[in-house]
């Protein structure tokens, strides 16, 4: 049977439900129907942009330099892993110095979340070089020591740390007490680390050529493309997205748009702009990170139904962007936050605290038990993440002493407040939560904790 090629109009309702990753390949293998496919908006579950990898639903592409080593050279081990897990995420130099990544190049499109007056990292410095030769020099004594016990005389129990002087001289004790397996490959690490030192020392190449390599992975199936290395690493970038995601003339509908919390910079499209109510994973890079974010976001979309962030200050949760949210997850806080202040700040419905980076105090939560009490009519619930039982019980504990009126159950606390309502502080396991997204939030714990106040 003669096949009949789809119509405009059915090519495009065809393609709005196809799975974004699926679009990308026939865009490129049917060049004919590429022009429709940029015209129908783009849908997808979850988009997740980093500096070197960008994250379709379950598919991610990511870029890399491999590093192909000549015939009879000898595969250090660190670069065979790095070669394994996708390549180096760095340029390289003649010699193989790591170089700069670009992050004071930014081109139209891209958007920045770094402090442009900040100095790039240098790797070929005679300080660097030096920390390097000091390290392995304790670390190749450790070997010998572990594999010849008659040198001299000394054993792995004499002289426990009581050395003193240069720390090249120092004795090695925590070479002594690491795996020897684990000793091994920070000796090789370190000659990896110190080859291109040598290279330019004697005007060698290294004993590898580079490639630019696209790894595009969905589950555990990977495809992998090699190119010549002719262009830096971020360019790269730059083309892949612009391939992906250029040229688009409508929005980017997401119903999750992931920023991995330490990207500086994102090579992107002119025109990228997406439409998500779930903005996840805000770099904690440069005080106007928000005002940034607005360059790319549909405000249209606002407010968003979550937002999950780092504090780098009190007043992060006031901006406009996440005190409007109706979710959102606090996932780190900077080390000079208050976080009292910071969470007393709050005036979403919903407020998660995921403690990954963090530590809340039962103090802390009792603190904030307190501050509920003195505002019966906030409606904000907060979510806590607790590994330990005890956590919880402890807090049980304080409350039960210090306030009155209170009812006790299992897992539950109920304060009589007197306006008709009462504050509820309870605890449940994780894995006996209904709701989908509400485990996916919480994750990483064994119990959820809430503290609420409710109507009568």
């Amino acid at each position: 049977m003669k096949s009949i090629p789809l119509q405009y109009e059915s090519l495009k309702a065809v393609l709005i439900h196809m799975d974004a990753n699926i679009r990308f390949k026939i865009s490129q293998r049917l060049p004919t129907i590429r022009i429709t496919e940029k015209m129908v908006p783009l849908r997808v579950r979850s988009l997740r942009l980093d500096e070197y990898s960008t994250t379709v639903n379950d598919t991610v592409y990511q870029l890399g330099i491999y590093r192909e080593f000549k015939l009879g050279e000898n595969i250090l081990e660190k670069i065979k892993r790095e070669n394994d897990y996708g390549g180096i995420e760095s340029d390289l130099d003649q010699y193989g110095f790591r170089i700069s990544p670009g992050h004071s190049l930014v081109t139209p499109g891209d958007i920045s979340f770094r402090d442009m007056n900040s100095h790039a990292l240098q790797y070929d410095t005679i300080g660097v070089e030096r920390s390097y030769r000091d390290e392995l020099k304790i670390y190749e004594k450790a070997l010998l020591l572990r594999t010849n016990s008659e040198t001299d005389g000394i054993t792995t129990t004499e002289h426990d740390g009581n050395l003193e002087g240069n720390r090249a001289d120092l004795f090695p004790t925590y070479g002594l007490q690491m795996p020897l397996d684990t000793l091994k490959y920070h000796i090789d690490n370190l000659y990896t680390e110190l080859l291109p030192f040598e290279c330019r020392r004697f005007n060698l190449k290294p004993p590898y050529v580079c490639y630019i390599q696209l790894t595009i992975q969905t589950g555990k199936t990977k495809q992998i493309q090699r190119f010549p290395y002719k262009i830096k690493l971020y360019e790269a970038m730059k083309s892949l997205n612009t391939l992906l995601f250029g040229g688009r003339r409508s929005l980017i509908l997401a119903e999750r748009f992931h920023l991995p919390t330490s990207s500086i910079i994102l090579r992107l499209p002119i025109g990228f702009k997406v439409g998500t109510r779930q903005l996840r994973d805000l770099p904690f890079f440069q005080n106007d990170r928000f005002n940034i974010l607005s360059s790319i976001l549909d405000l249209s979309f606002f407010p968003l139904d979550l937002i999950s962030i780092y504090v780098k200050n009190a007043n992060d949760v006031q901006h406009p962007i996440v005190s409007t949210a109706k979710t959102l997850i606090i996932f780190g806080f900077g080390t000079d936050v208050d976080k009292r202040t910071a969470i007393r700040n709050c005036s979403n419905r919903q407020v998660a605290f995921r403690s990954i980076w963090f530590t809340i105090t039962v103090e802390q939560m009792f603190g904030n038990v307190q501050y509920c009490l003195e505002n019966q009519l906030i409606e904000t619930c907060y979510s806590y993440s607790i590994n330990d039982e005890k956590t919880a019980k402890e807090l049980f504990r304080l409350i039960k002493t210090h306030i009155n009126n209170t009812k006790r159950t299992k897992r539950c606390v109920s304060i009589k407040t007197t306006d008709r309502r009462r504050l509820e502080v309870f605890y449940i396991p994780t894995k006996s939560m209904q709701n989908e997204e509400q485990v996916e939030r919480m994750y990483d714990s064994k119990w959820i904790l809430k503290i609420r106040i409710v109507r009568v």
